[in-house]
């Protein structure tokens, strides 16, 4: 199922090495009735030769689609956190993994249940300027 994600290539990139920034393997979890987020989970290549970092994204079922980092203290208690440039950036040839209970795009507003099966499209947007677009795929993975 999760072969069906498509991946797109990021277009404009400075330094852009031909393989360009690219996104794949996009996923999240249905939500229930009432619900109004949800995490996203993906994985980035950075093909270029130049550093760049993860800002934001649009995704048509999120009214606000953003970076979070979920953190967990000593105690066991986790919080979503803004995570700082750092934790965002992709460097040039490298990779950034958006994952649970770590670096994910958070989805807010969401105005109708995520169905399982059901996809959409997610342009992410990066400090270079670039765009990639990634086709989502709702599973219970």
């Amino acid at each position: 199922m999760l072969a069906l994600a498509s991946i797109a290539w990021a277009s404009g990139c400075a330094g852009d090495a031909g393989h360009g920034v690219r996104a794949s393997d996009a996923w999240t979890r249905p939500t229930p009735p009432g619900v109004t987020t949800a995490a996203i989970y993906l994985r980035i290549d950075n093909g270029t030769d130049v550093d760049d970092a993860l800002v934001g994204g649009d995704a048509s079922p999120c009214l606000v689609l953003s970076p979070h980092l979920t953190m967990t203290d000593a105690a066991g208690t986790s919080s979503m956190i803004e995570p700082t440039a750092q934790a965002t950036e992709i460097p040039a040839g490298g990779r950034l993994d958006l994952v649970p209970q770590g670096l994910h795009l958070m989805c807010y507003g969401l105005t109708a249940p995520l169905i399982e099966g059901q996809q959409f499209a997610i342009t992410l947007h990066f400090r270079s300027g670039a765009n990639a677009i990634v086709n989502a795929v709702v599973t219970r993975r």
